[in-house]
């Protein structure tokens, strides 16, 4: 938890100094949400609610781009959800949009 807010300090610094690099290399989508979900679930488990992840199989899985800052905008965004759930389920879910 500490290192994590560490990181993101610095990732801020980054940000507003301009040296903020963003890597293009190709990754899975479907590992990376998987692997959030994996962090999670200890969470989720401890507060009484489901954790769920629905990845459609026409949705491709390869990308272009940098899957350590896309692991970490839905680590934040899942992190709050299961923060902020009390009760039911809280289900990440891919679409495929835009062809």
């Amino acid at each position: 938890m500490v290192m994590d807010i560490v990181n993101d300090i610095l990732d801020f610094s980054k940000i507003t100094s301009g040296k903020m690099t963003i890597e293009a290399v190709p990754f899975d989508l479907m590992q990376v949400l998987d692997d959030v979900l994996l962090i999670m679930q200890p969470a989720a488990v401890d507060k009484g609610i489901g954790l769920e992840f629905e990845y459609p199989a026409v949705a491709p899985r390869g990308f272009l781009g940098d899957p350590v800052r896309v692991r970490q905008i839905v680590l934040n965004l899942v992190s709050n959800a299961v923060k902020f759930t009390d009760v039911g389920r809280v289900l990440l879910t891919a679409t495929v949009s835009g062809e």
